[in-house]
């Protein structure tokens, strides 16, 4: 069902293949665990591509599989996590256009707020490093909460009391969870992933920022 934006009392956003690419640094990430490891594995930003949505257990396990490795220790996904948020502040990732402005447009009129199946401090590295923190009352994510993306979603809208949010992603995995979550779904076609029964859809961040202003252009 489409959509009343008249009724929308928030805006809840994903981070990856929503608001920015940052493919290429995760994939230093994982090599850099390899190579600690001792593990002659090189993976690209394209492999991760279509594991995005999914937490770092499941894409280890999907790597796995279709790398033929076996889990190299116990501590390897936590070793992951410490460098992706020693280097990410650094290496970044680059937001799609129009991300920063448009944030700043639609803070003025709802609560926005974050969540991603990232690690612990993915999305501080990420509002730090594109400068979004400031339009941004709240963030969760599975790193924080250990929480599927449809716990974090009903979690954020208990704590504020919010009615009508809206969840803006890019895959099916971010579809499904919102409306498991009780919640309409506007899908970002431009993204990593595909979808089929979202509630609306954008071709650019452009189009979400113009769908969900309530203001005059």
């Amino acid at each position: 069902m489409a959509i009343d934006k008249n009724k929308v009392d928030a805006l809840i956003f994903d981070m990856d293949g929503t608001l920015w690419n940052a493919m290429d640094s995760y994939a230093e990430v994982w090599n850099r665990a390899f190579a600690e490891y001792g593990i002659n594995l090189t993976v690209t930003g394209d492999m991760l591509l279509e594991y995005m949505g999914k937490t770092i257990e499941e894409i280890f396990d999907l790597l796995a599989n279709r790398l033929g490795i076996a889990m190299p220790s116990a501590d390897f996904l936590k070793r992951v996590d410490e460098i992706e948020e020693a280097i990410l502040p650094e290496l970044g990732g680059t937001l799609y256009d129009g991300v920063l402005e448009g944030m700043g447009v639609l803070s003025k009129q709802y609560p926005l707020f974050l969540v991603s199946n990232c690690g612990e401090k993915g999305l501080v590295n990420f509002m730090d490093f594109t400068h979004v923190r400031p339009f941004i009352t709240d963030y969760l994510s599975y790193g924080m909460t250990k929480l599927a993306k449809s716990g974090n979603l009903k979690l954020l809208a208990e704590r504020y009391c919010l009615k009508n949010p809206v969840y803006v992603g890019d895959t099916q995995g971010d579809c499904d969870a919102t409306h498991r979550a009780g919640m309409k779904f506007a899908y970002c076609e431009y993204g990593f992933g595909e979808c089929d029964d979202y509630d609306e859809k954008m071709s650019t961040f452009g189009e979400v920022v113009k769908f969900f202003n309530k203001q005059k252009l």
